[in-house]
């Protein structure tokens, strides 16, 4: 009698579900502790507000835990003995992957639900954020899970099954973190645009929020969902699946014998390779400022040490210090450097490009000082320019600091950034070193003394209205000849900030008022002006009213608000507060 195989036996998939079990019993007491966690708020929406916080880094569990499910369940085909053992039983390959798939779907799809029926209870009226969190916790699960089970055919080892599931998943970063850290200093000018890298990496675009909703202080209002991110989950569902099939051709071709080996299958080997060492390099690299060393010595060790590691785990040996592999390394360094002669050499002009104006919609111009601006915090301070002759103006400074590149060791150096919108929808980014005491630097000076630069207006009239309801402004008396430490004068005269304002403005017009040292000479800063509005707004993400603020500093040369400013501590000397508050 013809014996039969099989594509699936119950059999084997209970024995694997009941031999696994801790595994998805630990996932789901860590579900119950998230759950107690979340129940142990007071009121229904703070519990509401804590889900959909959690939908947003579910994908940092799911990576983990699908990653832990793969290695565990396809651990058999690690052991030679054991996996020739396993494939001598009469069911076919495909039945033990897809007893595997399922079994460890099901270790994801089982406890969540479980725990989401509970939760479902504790949240009452916000009861349909569960089921929405439980949609998409399943969605990512799909796609990590589907890249470990890849992972984990073409490995040899569990710690080659690991190194090849998160080059998956992070090759996007060591990408982006090679082309920042040793491509983008070969260009002068060039910035790279983390956007165009972060659509790449979906453990980051995962992140995003899900669900449009607004908070109150006991509300929360639900908007719908977010299209675009569940589009992006159902596509990142849908390469799982992918990478299901193709574990499942791979399976089928897999040599046995080659359990125990640092990658089942051979043509990753290559790619394995290059991958590590350009990675250890890389980390090389980065770690050079850190220990005052020279950067491209600490690349090149970075590169010898990870070639020949990567070499001891393909061949499971120490000695790989051979002919044959000095060749490989040679080709791989050649490559390397032959591509960063070439970015250094710049044949296509990339780092002189200047965008036509015809093409763009709009500029900004704005250096790395940070300045409190309303409620946002810190940020880079820009404004759009969209006059055609200002954008000439702009077209032509950064002409000038495309061509002039200053010596790493000169003084005052600011980097001043240029972004053009363009009316294709796309951004050019670019920055340059610009000495504050050149030229060049002169007429950068005036781009960002510009007021709508400092007060991050288009219509700087408006200044006269906004802080026309100014509660306090505080002013920093830098020490000095006169006085040390700092003294805080306070007024809310309309009179006064209307005079400040004038005085501000003045030096704006003038080009002096950029908020960098550097533009100013030996100049010191003298005061630091604080604008504050009696306007409070609730801020959904600390439950709770702020203020909203903008500073400026003033300097030496800043004459006219440095002049107002000397007469208003004057008049009012005896209002001055001193010492830190």
């Amino acid at each position: 009698m013809k014996s039969r195989t099989s594509f699936f036996n119950p059999t084997a998939f209970k024995k694997t579900l009941t031999r696994f079990a801790p595994v998805w019993a630990l996932y789901t007491v860590f579900l119950l502790l998230v759950l107690f966690g979340i129940s142990g708020s007071q009121e229904a929406v703070y519990m509401a507000r804590d889900v959909t916080e959690m939908i947003e880094v579910t994908a940092w569990g799911n990576l983990i835990y699908a990653g832990i499910v793969a290695v565990v369940l396809f651990g058999d085909l690690y052991n030679a003995r054991l996996c020739c053992a396993l494939h001598a039983f009469p069911m076919r390959r495909e039945g033990w992957l897809l007893i595997n798939t399922v079994s460890g779907l099901l270790f994801s799809v089982i406890p969540n639900l479980f725990v989401s029926i509970l939760a479902s209870f504790v949240l009452g009226e916000y009861a349909y954020l569960v089921w929405i969190w439980l949609g998409v916790a399943v969605l990512q699960y799909l796609f990590f899970f589907g890249t470990a089970v890849l992972s984990a055919v073409c490995a040899g080892n569990r710690l080659a099954m690991a190194a090849i599931y998160g080059i998956i998943h992070f090759i996007v970063v060591l990408i982006y973190s090679l082309a920042e850290l040793i491509y983008q200093p070969l260009i002068y000018g060039i910035e790279l645009q983390t956007s165009k890298f972060y659509d790449f990496f979906p453990l980051s675009r995962m992140m995003d929020p899900y669900l449009d909703v607004d908070y109150t202080k006991n509300v929360l209002t639900y908007n719908g969902i977010v299209p675009e991110n569940w589009v992006h989950l159902a596509l990142c569902a849908a390469v799982g699946v992918v990478c299901g099939i193709l574990a499942w051709l791979v399976y089928r071709c897999r040599h046995l014998e080659r359990a125990g080996d640092f990658i089942s299958l051979q043509p990753l080997a290559p790619v394995f390779l290059v991958s590590y060492t350009v990675a250890v390099g890389a980390i090389f690299y980065a770690f050079s400022d850190m220990l005052n060393s020279p950067t491209y010595v600490l690349l090149a060790a970075g590169l010898v040490i990870g070639f020949f590691t990567g070499m001891m785990l393909l061949k499971r040996t120490l000695r790989v210090f051979n002919k044959k592999s000095f060749q490989g390394f040679g080709l791989l360094v050649a490559v390397f450097a032959g591509s960063m002669l070439f970015t250094w050499v710049d044949p296509l002009g990339i780092g002189r490009w200047v965008p036509d104006l015809d093409k763009v919609e709009s500029a900004a111009i704005y250096e790395n000082s940070k300045n409190y601006v309303y409620a946002d915090g810190y940020k880079h301070n820009r404004f759009e320019i969209k006059d055609r002759n200002e954008l000439a103006e702009i077209q032509s400074l950064h002409r000038l600091l495309a061509e002039s590149r200053p010596v790493d060791d000169a003084a005052r150096l600011v980097d001043v950034r240029i972004r053009y919108a363009m009316k294709d929808g796309t951004e050019v980014n670019r920055v340059y070193k610009v000495q504050g005491d050149s030229a060049i630097g002169d007429r950068a000076r005036v781009w960002l003394s510009d007021a709508r630069y400092i007060f991050q207006m288009e219509d700087t009239e408006k200044l006269y209205e906004l802080f026309s309801s100014v509660q306090a402004d505080r002013f920093y008396w830098r020490e000095n000849e006169e006085a040390t430490g700092p003294h805080y004068l306070k007024f809310k005269e309309p009179e006064e900030l209307k005079g400040l304002l004038d005085a501000i403005l003045a030096d704006c017009a003038a080009g002096k008022m950029a908020m960098q040292w550097a533009f100013h000479g030996d100049a010191e800063e003298r005061y630091h002006v604080e604008f504050e509005q009696n306007e409070d707004f609730f801020d959904p993400d600390s439950f709770d009213y702020v203020y909203r603020f903008h500073s400026v500093q003033i300097y030496e040369d800043s004459t006219n608000t440095r002049a107002y400013l000397d007469k208003l501590f004057a008049e009012n000397a005896d209002e001055l507060t001193y010492g830190y508050k």
